[in-house]
């Protein structure tokens, strides 16, 4: 006997009971259906055990994350994520991503696999922060379902605004560090590329050190990197020893620009293998999002005892649904308004595509 996938869209917003009872049932429908005419299959590619083991700890360790923070691990059939070919993302999103997608109200992941399986882990369970966040949907103009909200985003009534938005992003960028650190670094699925990753990382911060970064830029550029995929590290450190590096850090004058550089050949190695240095995703929201977090725990007097606590009750909200323990949070260390006022400056907008079509990172 088959087992019986739920739909995560339980609340439905506006319409007639009427409306809302063919919407959760049109809703379940549309997860449980097959694609089309195999419109994926030039693109998907045959996984491997391994990759089939790192997809079901991915998932697992997810789930015991949404749990924690209160939200319902709905699980996902297995016909419902794709792992496609390197570029495939692109092509199928019309330039718009890179790498991992997911379609909201079908309720479907799409990956990539190249040569680092850090990096499948990584962006399959980048997806599912958002995937398996708290749903529901709303009726729109032709009594069809919509989603109404994901995660900690609201979508306005006329779905010019995505309230929200980037901060749900730097919620789950954040989730993915930790995710990474606590489930993937120690875990001998990953160990060969951690190791090697580290290696060369190494090198990375003595040249860092040599061209004038501080102790502090160095930590922070190096923690944005997960892998970097090559199965010979000594090769690479060889290459960053040698005089065409030499000469890259003796001409040009910028720190930026000779660490640009030194990036630059790695890549061009480990090309050959069908990688690339692989950074955490979303910087610019995760700078953002910490500047609010150490905005609200100056005025929060002794209520969190640090930032992680703080940071908690955000990812409460994203994957409960239960927004007002959050807000209260918000108002009272930055005042009456704070809340909206933070909701319109993660927003995106101001149109935003029909969300049946694919969003993510």
């Amino acid at each position: 006997m088959n087992k019986k996938f739920e739909s995560q869209f339980k609340r439905i917003v506006g319409g007639t009971e009427e409306e809302k009872l063919e919407a959760k049932k049109e809703l379940q429908e549309i997860f449980e259906s097959e694609e089309k005419n195999g419109r994926f299959s030039s693109y998907e590619l045959l996984t491997t055990e391994r990759d089939e083991k790192i997809i079901q700890n991915t998932e697992s360790n997810v789930d015991k994350i949404v749990k924690f923070y209160g939200g319902n691990a709905y699980p996902l059939p297995r016909k419902n994520i794709y792992v496609f070919k390197y570029g495939a993302v692109k092509i199928l999103s019309k330039g718009k991503f890179e790498e991992g997608y997911h379609h909201v109200l079908g309720q479907r992941i799409f990956v990539e696999k190249r040569s680092s399986n850090i990096g499948l882990a990584i962006t399959f369970a980048h997806e599912l922060f958002h995937l398996k966040s708290y749903k529901s949907a709303q009726i729109d103009k032709k009594g069809k379902p919509d989603v109404y909200r994901s995660g900690i985003s609201v979508f306005s009534a006329k779905r010019e605004v995505n309230y929200f938005e980037k901060l749900e992003e730097a919620i789950i960028a954040n989730l993915t560090h930790q995710f990474y650190q606590r489930e993937i670094k120690n875990n001998p699925l990953y160990q060969t590329e951690v190791e090697n990753t580290e290696k060369i990382k190494e090198k990375i911060k003595e040249l860092m050190k040599k061209i004038g970064f501080k102790e502090e830029e160095q930590r922070m550029i190096l923690d944005e990197i997960y892998s970097i995929p090559y199965s010979n590290p000594e090769s690479v450190i060889k290459i960053l020893e040698g005089d065409k590096v030499k000469n890259f850090l003796e001409k040009d004058k910028s720190s930026t620009t000779r660490l640009g550089s030194i990036h630059g050949v790695i890549d061009g190695i480990i090309e050959k293998e069908g990688g690339k240095v692989m950074f955490f995703e979303r910087y610019l929201e995760k700078q953002k999002f910490d500047k609010l977090l150490e905005k609200i725990l100056a005025k929060s007097g002794d209520r969190f005892k640090n930032k992680q606590e703080l940071f908690d009750q955000f990812a409460k909200a994203h994957f409960s649904g239960n927004l007002l323990p959050l807000a209260r949070i918000i108002e009272t260390s930055l005042g009456k308004g704070a809340f909206r006022k933070i909701a319109e400056e993660f927003s995106k907008g101001p149109k935003i595509k029909k969300q049946g079509d694919e969003i993510s990172r």
